[in-house]
């Protein structure tokens, strides 16, 4: 990738198989002289609930000063046709109102605005879920999410807390109410989120989306990732491939698409280590679209 240049990394429809797509559509990588950012997206797999679309999106992007790098997965929701254009409509205004400055909370409340009004436009009932990064070269750090897609931030291999988003949707209620961790992943409404990109237009109750602020610091990691991730693979998984591969941005999004895929396409329940006393817990395959990107800061 050039310097400077901005990608949205957005695989039109498929045509024939979705594996003969070109990696150049759905991987994502990019190095400066102090980070390294490595994106895959993929439909799914074989078995996945779309089986010739992919409804997400990925960007990446820096300032003019080359000193700033944006970067952000989008799930678009509510029908083929629809959710992908509002995947790729989000996706392109949060990248210009980032890398252009703005503010990462007005950065979404204007993706929202252009959002709620291609639905009144169209009379459809597109929605989006997003999560987001922007990181400036002396370490301002700025994280924002909505919906259920999700920042984790590591730092010398551990989970940083005060700069990880939480999925907004009805399982995390539940979740969050209990000692019982394997009801997230269990929960009949995992699927159903609280929180989304054009909720002015489908729901007046729809949870604002979460930012957060803080500095980065050398070697930190930062996994941004769509539902089709944090649905098949935990947290404490997530920082296991971490401690494995956290030196290496590519061969950790590598890892953790590998281990999403595998899960997203398998027949059956099956049994994940989970952050809570390393307990095995069984888990439904999500199937869905796949985002993963990676974010490593080297100086």
């Amino acid at each position: 990738m050039s310097r400077c240049k901005r990608v949205i990394a957005f695989p039109t429809r498929f045509y024939g198989r979705p594996e003969r797509v070109p990696e150049a559509l759905r991987r994502v990588s990019h190095t400066t002289p102090w980070c390294t950012v490595d994106g895959l997206t993929n439909h799914g797999g074989t078995h996945s609930k779309y089986r010739t679309e992919n409804q997400d999106c990925l960007f990446l992007g820096m300032d003019d000063t080359r000193s700033v790098l944006c970067a952000g997965v989008v799930d678009g929701a509510g029908g083929t046709a629809g959710a992908r254009l509002t995947s790729r409509m989000a996706s392109g205004m949060l990248l210009d109102r980032l890398t252009g400055g703005m503010q990462m909370v007005n950065a979404f409340a204007h993706a929202n605005g252009l959002v709620t009004w291609r639905n009144t436009q169209l009379r459809q009932d597109g929605a989006a879920t997003a999560a987001v990064i922007r990181v400036s070269r002396d370490g301002a750090l700025e994280i924002g999410a909505i919906g259920d897609a999700k920042v984790m931030t590591f730092r010398r291999r551990r989970i940083l807390r005060p700069l990880c988003t939480r999925e907004q949707n009805f399982a995390r209620r539940v979740y969050d109410q209990t000692d019982f961790p394997w009801m997230y992943f269990n929960h009949p409404l995992l699927s159903s989120i609280t929180a989304y990109l054009g909720g002015s237009a489908r729901n007046e109750q729809s949870e604002s989306g979460v930012f957060l602020n803080g500095i980065a610091c050398r070697r930190d990691l930062l996994v941004l990732g769509s539902d089709g991730l944090w649905d098949n693979v935990t947290e404490y998984e997530a920082w296991q491939i971490v401690r494995q591969h956290g030196r290496d941005s590519r061969a950790l999004c590598d890892a953790l698409f590998t281990l999403a895929m595998s899960r997203n396409n398998s027949g059956c329940k099956l049994v994940t280590a989970h952050w809570d006393q390393h307990r095995e817990i069984n888990l439904r395959p999500a199937r869905d679209n796949l985002t993963i990107v990676v974010v490593l800061l080297t100086a």
